[in-house]
């Protein structure tokens, strides 16, 4: 008897601790306007020569860029919709996970271009009668890797390539609605939105990217042309600081849905002899929702052994 009195004056005692804690809240930002740094990442766009059969080659390269300080307006970016199984996974799949804030439009978006003026990488890459498949590993300026494949010949090649990274983006000037959503939550009890003027409490986060891209070039004796598109998606961090009324950090999600990137790479490059290679090319960077396009001129030189 005395044990089980025991159990219910904790248990009771348990309640009134969570009681006094308080319901958890789940912070939420819906970005009204901003601008995000996002990089500018190096096509591969081949060899440039023939490669003999059942070989490696290696190399260390060192690329040279220039771009403009300009923005890139985009069109179109969302702030997803939040649900309830977003922030507590209990509610996923059930009849009780409903929406909670709608999909809404960001009003101004921008992405601006973090290209360092140098980059250098690594590759190695083995050929076996025409296929070749390799690697190549560098920082420009954050670290990336990337597999490559393809097919080289007498006087073309083509192939593809995958490639990852990630680094520290820039974050511009950026305002959201801010809401707090309980855990404890009904149909009945909407988010409440604490004010419509917030800001970052600090200037970068955390990114890494994904993307896709193919290959093609024409080579006569020592003298090639290339061209390489890229389709790549930046993964910007999802949460941040912030500060409240009182002057406190808290930490708040921002749901952007960030839009695809396509990078056109196109040059010529030139082999000085069996081991030093030059190029020189120009990066077009677009989007299907971008007001415009934006160069950056490229250039490199290679060792290969």
């Amino acid at each position: 008897m005395k044990f089980r009195i025991c159990n219910i004056a904790l248990a009771m005692l348990f309640i009134v601790l969570l009681v006094g804690c308080g319901t958890p809240v789940y912070r939420q930002g819906i970005v009204n306007k901003g601008s995000f740094e996002i990089g500018v990442p190096e096509n591969f766009a081949g060899v440039g020569k023939a490669i003999p059969e059942n070989s490696t080659i290696n190399s260390f390269s060192v690329g040279f860029d220039y771009t403009t300080s300009a923005e890139m307006k985009v069109r179109g970016v969302k702030n997803s919709e939040l649900k309830l199984s977003d922030y507590d996974p209990l509610y996923g799949g059930s009849d009780n996970d409903f929406t909670v804030i709608k999909e809404t439009k960001v009003k101004s978006f921008k992405y601006k271009r973090n290209r360092f003026p140098l980059s250098a990488s690594y590759t190695r890459l083995t050929k076996k009668s025409s296929e070749f498949y390799g690697f190549s590993a560098g920082v420009d300026p954050e670290p990336f890797g990337r597999f490559i494949f393809g097919v080289n010949k007498e006087s073309f090649e083509f192939g593809g390539y995958v490639d990852l990274g990630l680094g520290v983006f820039g974050i511009g000037d950026v305002t959201v609605d801010y809401y707090e959503c309980l855990y404890v939550y009904s149909k009945e009890e909407r988010c409440s939105e604490r004010t419509k003027e917030r800001h970052f409490e600090t200037d970068d986060g955390a990114f890494w990217r994904a993307g896709l891209g193919v290959f093609a070039s024409y080579f006569v004796k020592n003298f090639a042309l290339s061209y390489s598109p890229y389709l790549y998606k930046p993964h910007l961090q999802e949460f941040f600081d912030i500060k409240d009324e009182d002057g406190i950090s808290a930490e708040f999600g921002i749901p952007v849905i960030y839009p695809w990137v396509l990078s056109q790479y196109a040059g010529a490059s030139l082999w000085l002899n069996e081991h030093w290679k030059v190029s020189l090319g120009v990066t077009v960077l677009n989007s299907l929702d971008f007001d415009d396009f934006f160069l950056t001129a490229n250039g490199s030189i290679g060792f290969w052994f």
